[in-house]
């Protein structure tokens, strides 16, 4: 019997698939570059790691798949805190707005009073003006 895959094999492919996985997956532009960025740095360390037991090409995939796994995660957690950031800034101009409008409402209410208590001031001192 032939085996057509052995580990040493194996292992690259499933951290290349991850890893596009990863990256394709729809995601947004942090997750995307979060798994990528972690994908790398983890092929790096894990094929450091694994070469000191002889088994650098498995210690690469474990490491791309980790690595690509926890920087997807950092870059959805990173996206999900611009998003509330963004949505923050909105709701602040749009309160900032309806303040303003509010503002400027009370002064043409004002405005109308300080005009209705000189029309009244001048009627009751110098009549309605008209002459019966």
């Amino acid at each position: 019997m032939k085996i057509f895959c052995t580990p040493s094999s194996v292992a690259p492919r499933m951290a290349l698939v991850a890893l596009v996985a990863a990256i394709a997956c729809g995601c947004s532009q942090s997750t995307a570059e979060g798994a990528a960025i972690g994908g790398a740095v983890g092929a790096g360390t894990g094929a450091l790691v694994g070469s000191a037991s002889g088994h650098a090409g498995e210690g690469a995939a474990l490491g791309a798949t980790t690595g690509a796994l926890g920087g997807a995660v950092i870059g959805a957690s990173s996206d999900k805190n611009d998003a509330k950031k963004a949505t923050e800034k909105e709701q602040k101009q749009f309160m900032e707005l309806q303040a303003e409008k509010m503002r400027k409402q009370q002064d043409e209410l004002d405005d109308l009073r300080r005009q209705r208590y000189h029309d009244a001031y001048f009627s009751d001192r110098y009549g309605s003006g008209s002459s019966d």
